[in-house]
């Protein structure tokens, strides 16, 4: 929207609504679920509302603009390379930088400050030299501590209040590297509780770290090499996935290997464990997304798209899974289906012949998908091939349908429930959860005093005939029994009044 208020007539940017123009490859879930932060190889770093689509915003890169109009350049030139790992914080959001990220072939790492939507006064260079591009970096619980990893196997710490370096990590067993890694750090991981700090290697060398005096407290060789990882801080579980396509929980506090789950037939791209640390999602080139039961041991679930996801996560709450795909710009979101259903910590058809749930991605038609559509209906054979789709498509909502009708029939009379009960897994959570705590919101509403009465009063009031504007009425006019006991009718009274005032 522009705006035309300038003195020689010239109009000027008011207000506008964008994303990315570029496919997202790094996204994260920040807060509370409400809000998304992602990066694409656009080069922008941007925040997403999933609730108000008029708080998504672009964080500022300080000037570019201005910078770009000097220099006569295009702005996207100007930018921080795509960025390549990303940590964040809450805690600390209104004091200084809560978020750090990793940026393509960038020998340091960048800084945040949400609460502002800018980039940080701070870079978090390594010192030295030939430290080689930062590959990982982390954030404390406490958002006071950053870490930071580079290709060449180097772990710093800084301060992110101030952005002084904070010490090293070292390894004594790897001689006159003095490095914490001997090949590049493709994950950095800090437990809720400050106690450990956990690095994952390219070669497969998983090592913890103490928190504060930085010494190696354990190290873990899987034999084989790592392409991602994910931690849970509240249980200290961490997730590598290999180049086989295979995905390990450990255990970081005994230094074991706890679960190993199977069944990705291409590279794993990205993994996020749920809040409360049960479910770990992992997502492949496979164009499938997995969703494993730790404590069962199990796959609950499997999603099959049209396009290979590169980024998940999952809300605090669970209710909304986040994805994106190559090729796509949009971020993709997706409900729940464990939440409208009777069980409480599995999907329908968890366990073992699991089926796999063939989804497609919505899609937003423009003016270009239509001009190709047409371009494709006028070759030979086109029509035969889109009715064939078309079919097809009809089909697939046609088998949803009837298994959401399906889903309805059980969950209302094959469950064993009683016909007196009343089914609210319809219903958003905020509908039926007050009805917990039904009796406080009783107890609490309850008036502390009986209800009274009101007197009658009756529907006309004498009044004593005077100049003032105020009208003076007669006491004890609204003493009703008092008139009917002395025999006179209202019309005497008046007249008795009216002669008296002549007299006076």
């Amino acid at each position: 929207m522009w705006i035309f208020d300038k003195a020689d007539g010239e109009a000027r940017l008011l207000r506008h609504r964008s994303g990315h123009s570029a496919p997202p490859t790094v996204m994260r879930y920040y807060g509370e679920g409400a809000h998304l932060l992602s990066a694409g190889q656009d080069r922008a770093f941007r925040l997403f509302s999933s609730i108000q689509d008029q708080q998504s915003r672009e964080l500022s890169q300080r000037n570019i603009e201005r910078r770009a109009k000097r220099l006569k350049v295009h702005e996207q030139e100007l930018k921080l390379p795509p960025v390549r790992a990303m940590a964040a914080c809450r805690i600390r959001e209104r004091d200084w930088c809560n978020v750090l990220t990793a940026h393509a072939d960038e020998p340091c790492a960048y800084t945040w400050r949400l609460y502002n939507y800018v980039i940080g006064e701070h870079v978090l260079r390594p010192p030295g030299k030939a430290n080689g591009p930062v590959s990982a970096v982390a954030i404390s619980a406490c958002g006071t501590v950053g870490f930071v990893g580079t290709s060449c196997g180097r772990m710093d710490r800084f301060n992110l209040q101030s952005g002084l370096h904070r010490g090293s990590f070292v390894d004594g067993n790897l001689g006159a590297t003095a490095n914490a890694h001997g090949d590049a750090i493709v994950g950095l991981h800090a437990d809720s509780a400050n106690k450990i700090v956990v690095s994952v290697d390219q070669a497969g060398n998983i090592k913890s770290w103490q928190f504060r005096n930085r010494r190696l407290k354990l190290s873990i060789q899987i034999r084989t090499s790592v392409l991602k990882s994910a931690f849970h801080g509240g249980t200290c579980l961490l997730a590598v996935a290999d180049h086989v396509n295979t995905v390990r929980a450990l255990d970081m506090t005994v230094g074991k290997v706890v679960r190993i789950f199977k069944g990705h037939e291409d590279r794993v791209t990205d993994m996020t464990f749920s809040d409360d640390g049960r479910w770990l999602v992992s997502a492949s080139m496979d164009c499938r997304v997995k969703v494993f039961d730790i404590p069962g041991a199990q796959t609950i679930h499997t999603m099959v798209v049209e396009v290979p996801p590169t980024a998940v996560s999952l809300s605090p709450n669970c209710e909304m899974l986040a994805t994106t795909h190559s090729e796509h710009r949009g971020i993709y979101l997706w409900a729940n289906q464990a939440l409208f259903c009777g069980e409480q910590h599995a999907l329908p058809g968890a366990g073992k012949g699991v089926e796999e749930t063939t989804l497609s991605l919505p899609r937003i038609r423009n003016e270009d998908d239509d001009e190709e559509d047409d371009l494709t209906l006028m070759q030979p054979g086109a029509a035969d091939e889109a009715s064939r789709d078309e079919e097809q498509s009809f089909d697939v909502q046609r088998s949803l349908s009837d298994l959401a009708r399906k889903e309805s029939d059980r969950l209302a009379g094959g469950m064993g429930q009683s016909g007196a009960l009343v089914t609210l897994s319809q219903l958003p959570v905020s509908h039926w959860q007050p009805l917990l705590k039904l009796d406080a919101i009783k107890a609490r509403n309850k008036p502390q005093q009986p209800l009274k009465k009101p007197e009658a009063a009756p529907f006309f009031l004498d009044s004593i005939p005077s100049l003032e504007s105020t009208p003076q009425f007669v006491k004890g006019s609204t003493d009703e029994p008092a008139s009917k006991s002395s025999g006179d009718s209202r019309i005497m009274q008046r007249t008795g009044l009216d002669g008296r005032q002549n007299v006076l």
